[in-house]
């Protein structure tokens, strides 16, 4: 049923997952006929003194698929899944645009990371290299530039690392003189 959010048939959802799972969960989702797309990066991880490197979610938790309105198998019938998020049993779209930019960071090969969560800051577009046109959240953090690239329906976010000459803020209606410095937090 359409609603609101332009849920329609091909639409991007998000589906919630039990930790670890998310491999799983796109398995399942591919031999039940799903177009799938679960973002990863690879992340140097810590265990008893040694360190090595595995590939892990970057939005650990979550999955995404299009959405089939009368589907031959149900998405929360696949082991490993809790939900699919949206507001009671009506799943939410995501916006085409969040996913293209979000694949667009996992096909770049530049190091990505999960964020925490999306915080305010400003709204920037990269002007140079592999991310050119690409939009995004620029934040600061351990002396690190970061452009955050986000999933607005889940409050999650991934952080690329950004050189600040390699983006531009991006106007708002109420027009900024173009010389002004880009403030970060």
């Amino acid at each position: 049923m359409d609603n609101d959010n332009n849920l329609r048939e091909g639409s991007w959802i998000a589906v919630q997952v039990r930790s670890g799972c998310e491999h799983a969960v796109q398995s399942g989702l591919q031999q039940t006929g799903y177009e799938e797309f679960l973002p990863t990066a690879v992340v140097r991880q810590s265990r008893r003194g040694t360190v090595r490197r595995v590939r892990s979610a970057l939005f650990p938790g979550y999955i995404f698929c299009r959405y089939i309105r009368y589907p031959r198998f149900r998405i929360v019938e696949i082991p490993g899944v809790i939900r699919l998020v949206g507001i009671g049993k009506t799943p939410l779209a995501i916006p085409e645009t969040e996913i293209e930019s979000i694949r667009r960071v996992v096909d770049s090969g530049v190091f990505a990371e999960p964020w925490d969560h999306i915080q305010t800051g400003q709204t920037v577009v990269v002007k140079n290299g592999p991310l050119k046109g690409l939009r995004g959240t620029f934040m600061r953090r351990s002396q690190t530039e970061r452009l955050i690239v986000g999933v607005q329906l889940l409050g999650r976010a991934v952080a690329v690392e950004v050189n600040s000459n390699d983006v531009r803020p991006v106007k708002s209606p109420v027009s900024e003189p173009a010389d002004l410095a880009l403030s970060v937090r």
